[in-house]
């Protein structure tokens, strides 16, 4: 029987979660290990930090994060012992400064969660458990109360600051921003999502009557001013109780409706993005069930822009799950998992391009994701069967070309065939740009590879994965 080698290469990576290898770019999972911005390199993922607790200076749940970036300082939000609403700063070396308590009536944040804080123009707008919202002239001092009733969320736009309420009434601060005014009332009453700046103009996003979303901008500069309506969509969702499933990222408006439960119980986080055209643009669903012992709906989900990647996080008990969105190809890739227990009320924030999360390890605190500290990082490919599922074959040689070499960076490449549950180690090599094993003699008819990058200079080698190569023969039909 003829027999003739053949050569599978994969140099670029478009489509993840693909289980039978069809077409270029497909590939089964990444862990700790992110793509390139031009998809054609894997690279190993910075990990997340041991926590940091906040919780000695008597700060508990933490209910609101921001960046200070004058000062370089992570700001948090919470109770103290009273319990009273209070602030506490992490500095540029993670340490926990004293606690200041910001006001004696509300215990903590009130308002839409991470919605609900605004540091502008170095002073401090927050909405209070109460309803009410507050202004002070720092974090370190206590603040006032600014305006009564009950409000919802905060947003800044052209050096004033906007306040929804729960009518859906929008005040703006006076030129002074220090009094607030009614600046427009619906003709109805709208049930706020969330009001992001967007191209000159306010988006407001509302929860409409039958479940759906509605779109309005509200204009800023017009002398008549108005809630405009731009667009709707019929699909409802439960939206978690806390985090924010809407965001501004690349000139566009990412959001989702809520989470569905699909026939077969999977639970599914549609993401859709907005920009002004009547067509809303589906992009991914995020499939997962964080609680998979209730509802599936995670007690804290949302979207957030880091570092010019579109991040989605969902935490609830030890299950904090973490994707990042590529709206290129439309897809959901593997981001690193936090492993840690989420407190009772879990929020993730961008401060100052650290992504921070809370998190309830015995002891309250934070963990971030270090920029630095680089993980071990696992490829698995999808299966093969080389176009042809019948035919018998035999691996003879698999290749990886690296980067960089360095002194005690390994790469270790394994594979399973047919359909085992196990790995079998190939080989594994340091100190190399090529990691290459041959006259492997392997029967297979279906394989599948996993390579890992194991880094053990000390150095956090920022050695990539630019191509992975398995030559094979398979005799004639």
């Amino acid at each position: 029987m003829a027999v003739r080698p053949q050569e599978w290469i994969q140099n670029t990576w478009l489509r993840a979660g693909i289980q039978l290898h069809k077409k270029k770019g497909d590939y089964y999972s990444l862990s700790n290990m992110i793509l390139s911005k031009d998809l054609t390199q894997l690279r190993r993922q910075p990990g997340w930090s041991t926590q940091v607790r906040t919780d000695t200076n008597a700060l508990t749940d933490i209910q609101g994060m921001f960046y200070d970036h004058a000062n370089d300082r992570v700001v948090l939000l919470g109770e103290d012992a009273g319990p009273d609403l209070s602030a506490s700063y992490l500095n540029a070396s993670w340490s926990l400064s004293a606690i200041t308590e910001l006001h004696a009536t509300p215990t903590n944040l009130g308002g839409l969660s991470m919605r609900n804080v605004l540091f502008y123009c170095g002073y401090l707008y927050l909405i209070g458990s109460d309803g009410k919202l507050y202004r002070g002239t720092d974090y370190t001092a206590s603040v006032t109360e600014l305006s009564s009733g009950t409000h919802k969320c905060i947003v800044a736009m052209d050096d004033r600051v906007y306040i929804a309420r729960a009518d859906g009434q929008v005040d703006r601060t006076a030129s002074d921003i220090a009094t607030t005014s009614a600046y427009e009332t619906p003709d109805h009453p709208l049930d706020i999502r969330a009001m992001l700046p967007y191209r000159s103009n306010i988006l407001v996003i509302a929860r409409a009557s039958y479940g759906g979303l509605d779109f309005y901008t509200l204009d800023v500069a017009a002398s008549s001013r108005y809630f405009n309506q731009q667009s709707s969509m019929l699909l409802g969702g439960t939206e978690p109780s806390i985090g924010s499933l809407y965001t501004l990222h690349h000139d566009q408006i990412f959001f989702s409706p809520g989470y569905h439960t699909r026939p077969g119980g999977q639970v599914v986080c549609p993401i859709y993005a907005y920009n002004y055209q009547p067509e809303i643009l589906h992009f991914v669903d995020v499939e997962h069930a964080p609680n998979t012992g209730g509802s599936g709906i995670p007690t804290s989900a949302g979207l957030i822009s880091w570092r010019g990647k579109l991040i989605y996080y969902a935490m609830e008990g030890t299950s904090q799950i973490f994707k990042e969105i590529d709206i290129k190809n439309k897809q959901v890739l593997d981001f690193p998992a936090l492993s840690a227990t989420a407190p009772a009320t879990p929020i993730v924030a961008n401060c100052g391009g650290h992504l921070v999360a809370t998190a309830d390890d015995t002891n309250e605190g934070i963990h971030y994701l270090q920029d630095t500290a680089l993980s071990d990082g696992v490829y698995v490919s999808s299966w093969l069967d080389m176009g042809h599922p019948s035919r018998a074959k035999r691996l003879e040689k698999v290749a990886i070309l690296l980067s960089a070499k360095a002194a005690s960076f390994q790469t270790t490449v394994k594979y399973r065939k047919e359909d085992e549950t196990s790995w079998t180690s190939i080989d594994t090599q340091a100190n190399t740009t090529m990691f290459a094993k041959a006259d492997l003699g392997i029967p297979f008819t279906k394989i599948q590879f996993q390579v890992t990058l194991d880094d053990n200079t000390g150095n956090n080698e920022d050695i990539r994965i630019d191509s992975i190569s398995a030559i094979y023969s398979m005799g004639a039909i």
